[in-house]
């Protein structure tokens, strides 16, 4: 007798509106894996009586007439767009809707995406349809869309719309002193935006241009501005000098050590990842973090394949810190107390170990998918290599970004 086959459908959207039961009955499994699973009264019947494992991260019921628009990429929806009315509209990526598109929202009777969408504040009452995941950013009426993190530099004074009045979805930054804020108060030039940065010499002016929900974040004075994540290191200090204003995160390696006793002012917008000693040492300093991360001394990052063995060990005095690595082998001669003393394991997908270091590794590691200490079930290679030989031969698999079943 011959054996039933597998379905395996992997895409970004599956519609199942047409499926036909009969196809379908000879599978002995049909398994969809989908972002989002279209379905209709009719299908979720038959779905429900065959062999099928739906894993989904959502589901939408759409009539028979409706027609499904799918976007394998970002999308901008704007006045000249053609839509047909009764359409379902799919985004796999982000989603920017211009102003002016009343009437081609009211012809959508969803829209569903799957990334960020940004959208003019008087289109809220048309949006009840609209279903995110991810982030959401509505832009107050009449302003004008800038970067999300906005500079105004010494020509925007030049360029600035009279009564303009401009949205920053994360912040609006001043630094530069030479600046002509006296043209843009004469232009009553505004903006809405989460958090203003700028130094305590030139807030006074400019805070006018600002509302009262806006943040206001002050850049002490003879204190350096530094974009973004870094490290303490000498080219840092050769670049900006000892009075540094971190916006984002702050690291301290074992080579920043000897770097802390030559800063004279520290405020770092975000968080420190560094170590116990060298948190002793940041105390004298005074400085200003929103928090702190403890690890040991070493901090290895975003390896695919790492090999823990007592070389590593030793070149590590103070210890070793691993995080978002995917396979981590443990060699057997590293003991369960060196494991308790000297190891930190973060976010890692797989450890390898044995049985003795087992109870080590579970007591030190956080947010570990997988422990492996080789008392797992085991097939010789050639019965692994026959089976998915075995398992390939019997099953129908379809790869797709939009699938109609």
């Amino acid at each position: 007798m011959e054996m039933k086959k597998n379905l395996m459908i992997n895409c970004d959207l599956c519609d199942t509106r047409n499926m036909n039961e009969e196809d379908l009955a000879g599978y002995e499994h049909i398994i969809i894996n989908t972002d989002l699973l279209v379905v209709n009264s009719r299908s979720k019947g038959i779905l429900n009586r065959l062999p099928a494992i739906c894993n989904m991260d959502s589901s939408l019921e759409l009539e028979d007439d409706v027609e499904l628009v799918s976007i394998n990429s970002d999308y901008e929806l704007c006045a000249t767009s053609v839509i047909s009315q009764n359409t379902a509209l799919h985004v796999n990526g982000n989603l920017n809707i211009r102003p002016g598109t009343e009437e081609a929202l009211t012809h959508f009777v969803s829209i569903s995406v799957n990334g960020q969408v940004k959208y003019p504040e008087e289109l809220a009452p048309y949006l009840g349809n609209l279903r995110v995941n991810g982030a959401s950013t509505c832009i107050p009426t009449g302003c004008i869309e800038v970067k999300p993190k906005f500079t105004i530099d010494r020509f925007f004074p030049i360029r600035a719309r009279e009564n303009g009045c401009y949205f920053a979805e994360e912040k609006v930054l001043l630094l530069d002193p030479q600046v002509d804020l006296a043209a843009l108060t004469a232009k009553n030039v505004t903006f809405v935006t989460p958090a203003f940065l700028t130094t305590e010499a030139l807030a006074p002016a400019a805070l006018g241009m600002f509302n009262e929900k806006t943040e206001l974040e002050l850049i002490p004075a003879d204190f350096a501005y530094v974009d973004g994540d870094v490290t303490l290191n000498e080219a840092l200090l050769q670049k900006y000098g000892g009075r540094l204003y971190i916006d984002g995160n702050l690291t301290l390696n074992a080579d920043s050590t000897p770097l802390i006793d030559r800063m004279e002012g520290l405020y770092v917008n975000g968080d420190i990842t560094l170590t116990k000693k060298q948190m002793e040492a940041l105390k004298k300093l005074d400085a200003s973090y929103k928090d702190t991360c403890i690890v040991k001394g070493m901090c290895i990052e975003n390896k695919a394949m790492l090999k823990i063995d007592q070389n590593l060990i030793n070149s590590a005095p103070d210890g070793i810190t691993i995080r978002n690595c995917a396979k981590i082998n443990i060699k057997k001669d590293i003991s369960a107390e060196t494991i308790l003393e000297k190891l930190e394991l973060e976010n890692c997908a797989i450890i390898s170990c044995t049985p003795e270091q087992r109870g080590a590794v579970e007591l030190i590691g956080q947010n570990i998918a997988k422990i492996m200490d080789g008392t797992e079930d085991k097939e010789d290679e050639g019965s692994q290599i026959f089976k998915m030989i075995q398992q390939a031969a019997n099953s129908k698999i379809v790869n797709a970004d939009h699938y109609n079943l």
